[in-house]
C-alpha cells in the first residue's frame, strides 16, 4: 500500500518528513507479525528536551530464541528470531520522528540487528558499534537458566548488599560492567560534558543496561532492581557540564502494538 493511502487508511495527517518516516515504519512493522486491528504508531511522551542539554535513548535488543527458552546471553553472540525483529521494527516506529544524530550499539549481533532496523528511518545519523556496550560476561554461566541457579543467586544478592565487586568465574563484576560501559557511552558523547549530537540512540542489553543506569543514579548495587524488557527505552537528560538525569525507564508502550504480548 502507498503511503498516503496507508496514512488515509489509519486516519493520520503526514504534515513534516519526520511524520512520514513514523508511518513508514509502522508500515514496516504492519509486515512483521499480526497487530491490534486498531494500532496507530506510537508516540514518545516525554518531557521537552531542555535548550543546552542532550538526549540518551539506551534501549535493549529486540527478543532471540535464548530470551525464549530463559537462558543467560551474555558474550553469546545470538540473532533476533521473529518476533524480536518485530519489536525492532516497533521501536523503530516509536524513535522515528526524534531526529537521532547517532545510533550505536552493541556489536553483538542481537543489539546490532536492532539498531541497524531503527536506523532505516535515520539515514543522517553516524552508525556505531562499540565494545564496551557489550553484555555483561558471565563466564561459567553462559547458556544456563538462572532459576535454580545458586552461583548466579549468590552473586546478584552481593550485589544487592553493595558488594558489587562481586562475579562468577570467568567473568565480569557489576563494577566493572558500570565502568566500561561509562566509558563506552561518554566515548560517543551521550554522556560528559560534550557531545556531538543533541539526541543519540544506544542500543544495548538487558543486564548492562540496568548496571548502567544505576551507576548513573549513583548506586551500582540498586542494578537489580531496574526492569528491562526486550526493546525497551530508557532516557538520559545529560546538561552542558555533563550531569545527568534519568528521565524515564523501561518504555514499552510500542509494544502494544504486537498482538502477541510482550
Amino acid at each position: 500500500m502507498a503511503l498516503p493511502r496507508l496514512a488515509a487508511k489509519l486516519a493520520l495527517p503526514l504534515p513534516s518528513l519526520r511524520r512520514r518516516q513514523a508511518v513508514s515504519g509502522f508500515a514496516v512493522l504492519l509486515a512483521q507479525l499480526p497487530l491490534h486491528t486498531a494500532a496507530a504508531p506510537p508516540t514518545l511522551r516525554l518531557p521537552p528536551l531542555e535548550e543546552g542539554k542532550r538526549r540518551l535513548y539506551l534501549a535493549r535488543h529486540g527478543e532471540t530464541e535464548w530470551n525464549v527458552r530463559g537462558l543467560i546471553q551474555g558474550r553469546t553472540d545470538n540473532e533476533l528470531n521473529e518476533r524480536g525483529r518485530a519489536q525492532a521494527a516497533a521501536l523503530a516506529a516509536l524513535l522515528a520522528p526524534t531526529p537521532l544524530g547517532i545510533v550505536a550499539s552493541s556489536p553483538l549481533r542481537r543489539a546490532a540487528e536492532t539498531a541497524a532496523i531503527v536506523a532505516r528511518d535515520h539515514p543522517a545519523a553516524r552508525r556505531v558499534e562499540e565494545a564496551r556496550l557489550a553484555e555483561m560476561d558471565f563466564g561459567v554461566l553462559e547458556g544456563t537458566a538462572p532459576p535454580g541457579n545458586a552461583a548466579y543467586a549468590a552473586v546478584t544478592a552481593a550485589w544487592g548488599r553493595g558488594e558489587t565487586g562481586a562475579r562468577w568465574e570467568g567473568g565480569e563484576s557489576a563494577d566493572e560492567v558500570a565502568a566500561r560501559g561509562l566509558a563506552g557511552l561518554r566515548a560517543l558523547g551521550a554522556l560528559g560534558p560534550r557531545g556531538v549530537a543533541r539526541h543519540t540512540l544506544v542500543v544495548a542489553h538487558g543486564r548492562f543496561n540496568k548496571i548502567v543506569i544505576a551507576a548513573l543514579r549513583g548506586d551500582v548495587a540498586k542494578c537489580n532492581e531496574i526492569p528491562q524488557g526486550n526493546t525497551c527505552l530508557n532516557v538520559i537528560d545529560v546538561d552542558e557540564e555533563g550531569n545527568v538525569e534519568v528521565v524515564a525507564v523501561n518504555i514499552q508502550d510500542h509494544l502494544k502494538l504486537l498482538a502477541v504480548p510482550a
